[in-house]
Formats: C-alpha cells, sequence, structure tokens
C-alpha cells in the first residue's frame, strides 16, 4: 500500500522507477545476469533492484501470469532464446530487455476450449511446481529433498511436454531441443 512507503515515487527522483512493479498484486521477474531465461514468480510485492527484467499482467487480461512463467522457464523457449541471443558462454552474459520482448508466448483464446484447457492445465502444473519447490527448500531430510527433487523433474518434463504441444513440435523438432 502506498501509506506505507518510505520512499515517495516519482520523476523528482534521481532514478525514478514504475510503480507498478511495486503496486501489482503479482509478478515475473527474469534475472538480468547470465545468458539463459530462469523467471521467478512473485505474489508478495517484492522490489528488485535493476538487475531484473519485472512483467507485469495486463488489466482486464484472462491470461494468468503463471501461464507465462511456464512458458519462459520451458526447455523450449530458452532454446529459441540461445538462437537470437549473441551473448550466449560469455563471461560477463546479460539477458536483455529486448531479447525478452522477442520471446514468443502467444495470446490465449479464451473463447477455444482447447487452447483454454491447455492454459488452465499449464497453470495447474506451474502451480504444482512453485509448491514442490516450496517443499523441497522447506525439507529438513535428505530424502524429502531428494523425493521433492525427483517430483519437481516430473512436473518441470510435463511442462516441457505441454510448451511443445502449445507450439506444435513434431517429435523429430523435440529432439532437436531435448539434444541441444
Amino acid at each position: 500500500p502506498l501509506e506505507e512507503r518510505w520512499i515517495s515515487y516519482g520523476d523528482w527522483l534521481a532514478e525514478p522507477r514504475y510503480t507498478a512493479n511495486f503496486d501489482v498484486l503479482e509478478k515475473l521477474m527474469i534475472r538480468q545476469t547470465g545468458d539463459s531465461l530462469i523467471a521467478c514468480y512473485d505474489n508478495q510485492q517484492f522490489l528488485c533492484l535493476n538487475n531484473m527484467h519485472v512483467i507485469t499482467p495486463l488489466e482486464n487480461n484472462e491470461h494468468n501470469i503463471k501461464y507465462s512463467l511456464g512458458i519462459i522457464n520451458s526447455r523450449l523457449l530458452n532454446f529459441i532464446y540461445e538462437i537470437f541471443n549473441p551473448e550466449k558462454g560469455e563471461a560477463l552474459a546479460e539477458v536483455k530487455r529486448t531479447n525478452v520482448a522477442r520471446l514468443p508466448i502467444g495470446a490465449v483464446d479464451f473463447s477455444n476450449p482447447s487452447e483454454k484447457a491447455q492454459h488452465d492445465k499449464l497453470v495447474a502444473l506451474v502451480n504444482n511446481m512453485l509448491e514442490l519447490r516450496k517443499k523441497y527448500h522447506e525439507a529438513r531430510m535428505v530424502q524429502d529433498q531428494e523425493l521433492y527433487g525427483r517430483q519437481i523433474k516430473i512436473v518441470d518434463a510435463q511442462i516441457d511436454r505441454l510448451v511443445y504441444e502449445l507450439y506444435g513440435l513434431t517429435e523429430e523438432e523435440i529432439k532437436v531441443v531435448v539434444e541441444k
């Protein structure tokens, strides 16, 4: 809430920020340092430094932001990102905003029952992944961490498989992505 802030945001600041990055109830953050895509979900209104790209949901949009999270963190999107990322393998590589904007994340036609079902299935898988990762990090016993680790790999593979379906990849194309 605005009344709980310690800083009054506006154009008068030396480095003014887009306040929607702070105000939205949920957002995605993509790390800026590195040569691959790693995105995370925030629903606690965390603030981040200028080393993260922030994606906020559009107003009046049925699209669940976790759908985008599943696609961005998929093996396919990382494969695509590597194609147009000239900094792959460099020590000081950076995920640039222009490259993030070029990612092919299509809109969902919610009037199409098949597309809506795929959207909802991906969101459910991402919710499952978020819960498993939370349990993994909270686990005290090695056996529990191993169990959650195996479950995470299974759900990750399910997400990748669904993303391949969303993008209409053939088995041969999937093989190219997986072997990269």
